[in-house]
């Protein structure tokens, strides 16, 4: 008994992804068919591909039917039979033998079908079913079952099996390698292989390759695993209505063989177990065909009477009307017992002049001396025309060595070119190599120069902004307008070096793969808003209009570094404002078509894809400058108009940065009626998400307060003399936080070093409130964070809020594990990070 059908059919995948190429089934403890034009497709090759693969190659395997939502149980095959698919002038079964590996074996209810024939006897009009995975309508994950017809066989060696008019869209090359199932008192066997199907339902049949044909493909696992087919109906016996009916088709290849044999040969023997059909293959399907030939053809059967047998069927070969007596019947059994048969075959052939055939159950023999003599004379003919042959080849055999003499003289000569090449090639690649070395060193360098640089160029300029706000606040009354004005313009001077640096910064981060990207689940609609809420007075200012539309079947949220999805559009839609004097400016947030044809998105390999598009009606960019554009320190516009003056790093930038979030930047412009600047991007991109408790965190500070953003001067906060600690190593910083955290009513005091900053806090009980820079002096190992923080926290458990140049998810866990009651940005500008200081403070200047 073979297992169900949820046991022993299989989905084919393609690579090691989910989706279907087409259906196979288990022949064996470890045995698996399939068709070889589905092997092909799921290597990714040409499915008319005939060459077999090679032994590493590697076929997935699921058992489907006994999966759940889930999916199925999964093995690794390799391959061990192949018949390639039929081709122009290349005949081919089409089948392909799996084996698992690596040990596997079958998966619990899967086991081996039990393989039935469908020429051993089954009647037409049988009801089968096949699975498979239907294109038309589109496929489904968990595939879909067909029923047909058994119709019987055709030309090919094939099984035609109709199918109804609904199964006809169904049974389409989704379901190539299906077995074809039936149902007996027995359970499910299978009786052939679904090899050519409907395309797209334009007929209503499909056809199945029959088991003895898969047999001669793969015969040492399933020449035993077969029945022989049988080509008669049970015991019925023969008649000229079955003839027609087309019983013997597909045995057509049986009787060519045998009427081949007997013409080379007198004496064939057809042998095999009872009820195979050896009788029907001879007087159905031989007899006949010797017959229309022209032979005289005479059968009988052995029995307990052999000899008499025998005489009875010459007497008929040498007069079949006649009605033979019983003296003459023993006459002929007393000679052919006497004197052999041969001898007496022979002489009623000479004496009636007929091609005589004589066959039984078991023997077909054929006798006569001008056959005889013709085959002989056509042997000695084709002796003499294989001689001739022989000669001919000899003589093109030698030549052929002489040629591949000469051409393993060549071989010789160019292997030795060959080395001398691969020796220049690795000293070029060794110089290369060198010169690599020397240039990673020289951009260490040049980042450590930037980084460095940035540092003492960052505090004077802060600390030059925060003076001049203090004189542009003028609270004292001293200053005149215009030197207010002055001290204004000193401040967007500062403002702009500052965000030079920063666009400089980024820049050298993101070509030397330093930049850090951090994935959370960033909400479009959210990112949308923000965009809108920051662009719409510059467009209103220049009497633009600004639209931003999200569509609708995107998911909510996408996963990528939302900091830096946002500095990109924010680049993207400043220049376009910057450049359109009249008109619109458009961000449109959409998907992808899973069919994209778009060459240039070629290199992009995620399946789901989201675009940021925006367009504008502004000046355009030339055709000549849309690749330029995206070079550091190059402008869009014409370098003569002073409007639209720029750092030429916001382009630059964000592609580096695109290219880290596995995302393009595409352009499309034409001069004078505006540009289309488009940011495609993984719906998941940038890498895995952080731990699962710091995706969703705002790094500048926790959700349970208030973010330490920007506020507005006039905002007093209580503060009524609070001591707060600043530990800081850089004196202009700690300065800079001074004047704005004592204009609020702070006190405020100042260590340079830890061990400084601990004796403060000790002799000193009444400090409210730590703001730590990290690192600083005093604490130069991060396992002595944790000492630090809590000398600093003290018994009364004093606030400690840890200051970074750049906050980052992973800098916020371990500092709130070494203890620090918050994290947030280090600035020069205290009304940052005043709002912070005020939540962890009471009116009474408490620690909460």
């Amino acid at each position: 008994m073979g297992a169900r059908r949820d046991g022993f059919v299989v989905k084919i995948r393609q690579g090691t992804s989910d989706v279907p190429v087409g259906v196979g089934f288990v022949v064996g403890d470890k045995h698996i068919v399939t068709c070889a034009h589905v092997v092909s497709v799921a290597l990714g090759r040409p499915k008319g591909t005939a060459d077999r693969p090679g032994d590493e190659a590697r076929i997935q395997v699921e058992f489907v039917l006994l999966g759940d939502a889930e999916g199925g149980p999964l093995r690794n095959c390799r391959i061990a039979a192949w018949d390639p698919p039929p081709g122009p002038g290349r005949p081919g079964r089409d089948i392909a033998g799996l084996v698992l590996v690596g040990g596997d074996t079958l998966p619990v209810g899967a086991g081996p079908a039990r393989l039935v024939d469908p020429r051993n006897g089954l009647a037409e009009s049988t009801e089968v079913s096949v699975f498979g995975y239907p294109g038309s309508p589109p496929r489904k994950a968990n595939g879909a079952w067909s029923s047909c017809v058994l119709r019987g066989a055709v030309g090919g060696g094939l099984v035609q099996l109709d199918t109804s008019a609904e199964s006809a869209l169904r049974a389409q090359p989704g379901y190539s390698g299906a077995p074809a199932i039936l149902s007996d008192r027995w359970g499910d066997a299978v009786i052939g292989m679904l090899a050519v199907a409907s395309r797209g339902g334009e007929h209503e049949d499909a056809y199945a390759v029959p088991l003895s044909e898969m047999a001669s493909a793969w015969p040492e696992v399933l020449e035993r695993s077969v029945l022989p087919p049988c080509p008669y109906r049970g015991l019925q016996p023969f008649t000229a209505a079955d003839a027609r009916a087309g019983v013997f088709v597909g045995r057509e290849r049986e009787i060519e063989r045998l009427r081949a044999m007997l013409g080379n040969q007198p004496c064939v023997v057809v042998a095999g177990p009872s009820g195979v059909g050896k009788s029907s293959l001879v007087a159905a399907g031989l007899e006949p065909a010797l017959a229309a030939d022209g032979w005289t053809v005479a059968s009988f059967r052995p029995g307990s009477t052999p000899y008499d047998s025998v005489a009875r069927a010459l007497l008929d070969l040498e007069d079949p009307r006649a009605q033979h007596t019983l003296e003459r019947l023993e006459s002929r059994a007393r000679a052919v017992r006497e004197e052999g048969f041969w001898p007496v075959a022979t002489r009623i052939a000479l004496l009636t002049g007929r091609r005589l055939a004589l066959s039984t159950a078991a023997v077909l023999v054929q006798r006569h001396n001008e056959v005889l003599l013709t085959k002989s004379q056509e042997l000695t003919e084709q002796w003499r025309e294989r001689s001739t042959m022989l000669e001919n080849r000899q003589g093109a055999l030698q030549a052929a060595n002489r040629q591949l003499e000469e051409k393993a003289a060549r071989l010789a000569h160019e292997n030795s070119e060959i080395e001398v090449q691969f020796a220049r090639i690795e000293e070029a690649r060794q110089a290369l190599q060198e010169h690599n070395e020397l240039l990673a060193v020289s951009i260490r360098h040049k980042s450590e120069f930037l980084a460095n640089m940035s540092h003492e160029l960052r505090t004077p300029l802060s600390s030059l902004q925060l003076l001049a706000q203090e004189l542009a606040d003028n609270a004292g009354g001293t200053l005149t307008p215009q030197q207010v004005e002055y001290a204004r313009a000193i401040q967007g001077a500062g403002r702009d070096l500052l965000s030079l640096l920063d666009d400089i910064l980024d820049l050298s981060d993101a070509e030397t793969g330093r930049m850090e990207i951090v994935p959370v689940r960033v909400p479009l609609l959210q990112v949308a808003d923000h965009l809108d809420a920051a662009f719409s007075p510059l467009a209103e200012e220049k009497g633009l209009g600004l639209h931003v539309r999200v569509a609708p079947e995107l998911p909510e949220t996408l996963h990528a570094d939302e900091r830096r999805l946002l500095q990109i559009l924010r680049s993207l839609l400043a220049n376009a404002v910057k450049f359109t004097d009249r008109g619109e400016v458009r961000l449109d947030i959409q998907p992808v078509a899973a069919d994209r044809d778009d060459a240039r998105l070629a290199d992009m390999k995620a399946a789901e894809l989201i675009a940021f598009s925006v367009a504008d009606t502004g000046i355009g960019i030339p055709d000549g400058r849309l690749k330029a554009i995206f070079e550091a320190f190059t402008h869009a516009g014409d370098p003569a108009d002073t409007r639209h003056v720029g750092t030429g790093l916001g382009l630059s930038i964000s592609r580096e940065i695109a290219r880290l979030m596995d995302g393009e930047i595409h352009v499309a412009s034409e001069r004078g009626l505006g540009s289309v600047f488009t940011l495609y991007l993984p719906l998941v991109s940038g890498g895995p998400l952080p731990h699962p408790d710091l995706r969703d965190t705002p790094v500048a500070a926790p959700p349970d307060h208030p973010t330490a953003a920007p506020t507005s001067r006039a905002l007093s906060y209580g503060f009524s003399g609070e001591k707060v600690l600043i530990v800081d190593d850089d004196v202009r910083a700690a300065f800079a936080l001074t004047t704005d955290f004592e204009r609020h009513g702070l006190e405020v005091l100042w260590s340079e070093r830890v061990p400084q900053a601990i004796a403060t806090v000790t002799a000193d009980p009444e400090v409210s409130l730590v703001l730590l820079r990290l690192p600083t002096q005093g604490m130069t190992a991060a396992s002595a964070a944790a000492s630090v923080i809590a000398q600093l926290a003290g018994p009364t458990s004093r606030p400690v809020i840890a200051l970074a140049r750049k906050t980052t998810p992973l800098g916020r866990e371990k500092a709130l594990t070494a203890g620090a009651s918050d994290y947030t940005t280090t600035s020069h500008d205290g009304e940052q990070l005043l709002p912070l200081i005020h939540h962890w403070l009471d009116g009474n200047g408490k620690a909460r």
